[in-house]
Parts: structure tokens; C-alpha cells; sequence
């Protein structure tokens, strides 16, 4: 009776109501897949109700055993009109021109924002997109990460996951340009990622959006690591295209789709800023390879930047057979060094001023034999080596300026014994730094994702948690599926700092 007669049993009627509406959909995920996104976003303005019939609950005259009520979800209602009124009226714009790249799975939407949105969203962040031509009610959140091209510009890129997004590639049939509001930016989980000096970034799907801002914001100051789970081959070659990557971190693809890849079996690609990005066609195993990842950053032993390609080390071993060849034949120093340098263009890399590289400053030092000072110096003439091939076919022109330069220098030789005896000089040091180099092979081509994790697995545990693994951080943005699972486990037995965003809306 007291239900439906007093003011505190209808108002508490209509809360318990209130939470069941909104509570139900999310929580139970059999309803919760049936219903579309705007209909549970919606629903969620049931809390309107909820505080109004609250603030009814009890009386003032109840304090302190419940006469709060009354100014409390009040104030809160207020709260909320006033940031909906001041996000509405300060932080929405139009964009006029907007740019719709369009891919079988996706839609990338480059815009140009204004000097306030630059500001505040630096660190990526995330922001609301109406498309009116879609429809001007709904609005939906999508990660930002900047134009490495154009710092004016922001991005996002729409994956195909419901009716909304399908509407768009319905009604998007090739690359165009057309009018959108944005609402924003807001600040999310990867906003931390400035307070630690190693990052996790691990990915699923369209979550590596943010993790492409961290990485971009933080390229000379942070050591980012990615792990990306992602199953569709458009959107992973299309990032690779794009995306700037860390060039001194472990940038980890795990392909799970079954349709193949444009670049074929290739396991390493060198993206436009530099970076390597590694393609492994499995799924990640996070227990592994997350200790794998903090012992060969700490342990300053298998650092992601001394990693030597596939390609790179079959050149090097080719380049090494060539060198072999050489000795058997009868040729002066310049002669074999020209051979050489013509040699590596033909496998598509550079030997960039291998000569001077190595003849230079610490070319009396390359003379001593013996004890420490030997393997000092074998490592010295292999660093100088592996820094001298570095780039690919499409810089011939400067390939030729260099085997012109060389051949001069051997013409020229013919003439006196000076530079004979510093060529001399070169080709033992380049001898010295093959062999150095191949006595590393295993060193250099150390995987996280392939290592036995026993050895790096008791070497993390012996840090010190507070000092040094106190300077990691793992953020995770995707589903709420088995990556985030076992995310959440590897990180805690490693007491590492853990965000997540999730997209589970």
C-alpha cells in the first residue's frame, strides 16, 4: 500500500524502474545484441527520470538520513545540462570540406579542424561525427589521430560494424568530399601514455587509432611497443601505408584473416617514416610475449632498433659470398671494393661511402689485434657496415653516384700507393665486420613473438616493480574478448599499469 500512497514509494517505483531500463540492455548481452546502438543510447537518458524521481524521494526535513536527495539530483541535473549546452555551442563545428577515402571494409575521413580542436586534441583523444547526409540525429564516437602529413588535419577511420557505419559505404561508392559536424575532442585512456617511459600499446581491429596517435606524439620521447590483433587485410595495408610508426619500439601485427595480403608472404615491412613492422600471421600470445618485450628492452640486449630484417640479413650473407668469391680471384683492393659496392645495388641496397665509413677517423684502430680491443673493434666495423646498407632500389640515382665516386678512386690508385694501402685497410675491415656480424646472427634476429618466455619471464620478475617496472604502462583499446582477457592477466602478474578502452557500445 505505502507503494503506490506515499511520495517515497511511487518516486523509489520509478528508480528501481529507471535502473532496470537501463541497466538491462547493457548488462545482459543476449538483449543487448538485439538492440541497436542509438536505441540503448537512448535509453540511457533514463537517468534524467531517475534524479528527478529521486530528488523526490525524501524530504528536507529526513536530513542527514536522506534529505540530501533533494539538492543533490538536482544539482546534478543542472551539472549536466550546463557541459550538453557548453559542448553544444563551444565545442561543435562544421566541417565544410571533408575527405572520404573509401576502402572495401572502411571509410578514412580526413578534416581540417580548427586551432581550438588542434589544440586540445595533441594527444589524439576521440570525438563525436554527424553526417547529415546520413542523418542529422545521430552521432557517433570515433578515436582521432593526426595527419602525419598535415598537422591541420585530424582522422578517423570508420570500420563497417553496424547499420550506421554500412549506411555510410552504402551511400560513399568512391573518394568524395562532403560537409560533417564534429563534436569534441575528449580525452581518453591513451591520455596517460605520456607518464610512462615504455609503452604496451595492444590493439584490436579499429582500436589501433589511438595507439597511431601515441605513437606519433610520442616518437623521440617514448619507447612504444605495439601488439595489433587485426583480421581484415584492407585495414591493416592501408595503416601500414599510412601510419607513422615507432621507429624505436617493437611494431607487432598478428594477421588473423584468411583472405592473403597484398604484399604476399613478406613478414617485415619498412613503412614511409622508417619504421619496421613486423607481420606475423598468428594470434598474440600476451603471456609470452609481453615478458619477451620487457627483457629485450631492459636486459639492453635485443633492442627493437639493432633488429636485422629477413632481407637484410639474406643480403649481408649474400653480400659476405660475394666477398668469398672475391678473395679467389686475382683483383686489387679498389677492384674488389667496386665489385662489391655494384654487387649490394644489385640486391637492392645500398654500400653507402663504405670506404670512408670505415677508413676514417678510426682507421688506425682497425689494425689492432688482440684481447678486448679486438672484439671492440669487430663490433665497431660491423655497426659501420650494417649502417652502410640501408636503403632500397628506388635511390639508384645516388647508387650511381657512388660507384662513380668509387671508380674514380680506383683509377686514380693506379697512379701512387696511398690510397692502394688505405683500400687495402677497407677491405679487411669490411671482411672483419661480416664475420663479427654472422658470429651474431641469432642475436640480431631475436623475436618476442617466437622466444621461449622462461628465461625472459624470470628475468622481469627479478626487477625491481616500483623503479623499473614501474616505468611501463599497457594500454589496451578494442573488444572485451580474449586479448583484453589475457591483457589483464599478463599485465598483473607483472604489476604493470593497464588502461583500457573499450568499444563494447
Amino acid at each position: 500500500h505505502l507503494l503506490w500512497s506515499t511520495r517515497s514509494g511511487v518516486s523509489g517505483m520509478i528508480c528501481i524502474v529507471g535502473m532496470w531500463i537501463i541497466g538491462v540492455p547493457m548488462g545482459w548481452e543476449p538483449l543487448r545484441s538485439r538492440i541497436g546502438y542509438e536505441a540503448r543510447k537512448f535509453i540511457h537518458y533514463f537517468f534524467v527520470v531517475f534524479c528527478i524521481a529521486m530528488a523526490f524521494h525524501a524530504p528536507f526535513s529526513t536530513i542527514p538520513n536522506g534529505g540530501f536527495a533533494p539538492i543533490i539530483f538536482p544539482t546534478l541535473i543542472l551539472w549536466w545540462l550546463l557541459d550538453s549546452l557548453y559542448v553544444y555551442f563551444f565545442m561543435t563545428e562544421r566541417i565544410n570540406t571533408s575527405t572520404f577515402h573509401v576502402l572495401p571494409t572502411g571509410v578514412q575521413l580526413t578534416m581540417t579542424v580548427s586551432k581550438r580542436f588542434q589544440s586540445v586534441a595533441s594527444d589524439g583523444g576521440y570525438c563525436y561525427i554527424n553526417l547529415p547526409w546520413i542523418s542529422k540525429s545521430q552521432w557517433h564516437a570515433f578515436s582521432l589521430f593526426e595527419n602525419p602529413s598535415n598537422p591541420n588535419e585530424r582522422q578517423v577511420f570508420m570500420m563497417k560494424l553496424g547499420n550506421w557505419t554500412e549506411d555510410v559505404l552504402q551511400a560513399l561508392q568512391r573518394d568524395t568530399r562532403r560537409p560533417a559536424w564534429i563534436c569534441g575532442p575528449f580525452s581518453s585512456p591513451y591520455d596517460s601514455a605520456a607518464e610512462s617511459d615504455n609503452q604496451i600499446l595492444v590493439a584490436g581491429g579499429i582500436g589501433i587509432t589511438p595507439a597511431i596517435s601515441v605513437m606519433r606524439k610520442h616518437q623521440e620521447t617514448r619507447r612504444s611497443n605495439l601488439i595489433w590483433a587485426c583480421r581484415d587485410p584492407h585495414m591493416l595495408e592501408f595503416f601500414v601505408k599510412h601510419a607513422e610508426f615507432s621507429r624505436r619500439g617493437w611494431n607487432m601485427i598478428f594477421y588473423t584473416g584468411k583472405q592473403a595480403l597484398h604484399i604476399g608472404d613478406a613478414s617485415e615491412v619498412v613503412t614511409a617514416n622508417g619504421a619496421m613492422v613486423h607481420i606475423i600471421r598468428a594470434r598474440p600470445n600476451l603471456p609470452d610475449l609481453i615478458p619477451n618485450i620487457i627483457y629485450s628492452i631492459e636486459s639492453g640486449e635485443y633492442v627493437p632498433e639493432d633488429f636485422i630484417s629477413e632481407v637484410k640479413m639474406e643480403a649481408i650473407i649474400q653480400l659476405q659470398e660475394k666477398l668469398d668469391e672475391l678473395d679467389e680471384l686475382n683483383l686489387t683492393s679498389q677492384q674488389k671494393m667496386t665489385e662489391l659496392i655494384n654487387y649490394s645495388n644489385d640486391l637492392g641496397f645500398l654500400f653507402t661511402d663504405l670506404m670512408q665509413e670505415i677508413v676514417g677517423d678510426k682507421g688506425a684502430g682497425l689494425k689492432k689485434e688482440g684481447g678486448g680491443d679486438n672484439e671492440i673493434m669487430k663490433e665497431e666495423n660491423r655497426a659501420q657496415m650494417l649502417h652502410s646498407i640501408q636503403s632500397y632500389k628506388s635511390e639508384r640515382m645516388t647508387v650511381a653516384r657512388v660507384t662513380q665516386a668509387a671508380n674514380d678512386r680506383a683509377t686514380n690508385a693506379k697512379s701512387g700507393g696511398g690510397l692502394r694501402s688505405r683500400a687495402t685497410m677497407t677491405w679487411k675491415a669490411v671482411e672483419s665486420g661480416m664475420d663479427s656480424w654472422l658470429d651474431d646472427f641469432e642475436k640480431n634476429a631475436y623475436k618476442p613473438w617466437k622466444e621461449d618466455s622462461s628465461e625472459s619471464r624470470e628475468y622481469v620478475n627479478s626487477l625491481d616493480r616500483e623503479r623499473v617496472l614501474g616505468t611501463w604502462g599497457a594500454l589496451y583499446c578494442g573488444g572485451q574478448g580474449p586479448l583484453a582477457t589475457n591483457l589483464k592477466k599478463a599485465t598483473k602478474e607483472f604489476g604493470i599499469d593497464l588502461a583500457m578502452e573499450s568499444f563494447k557500445w
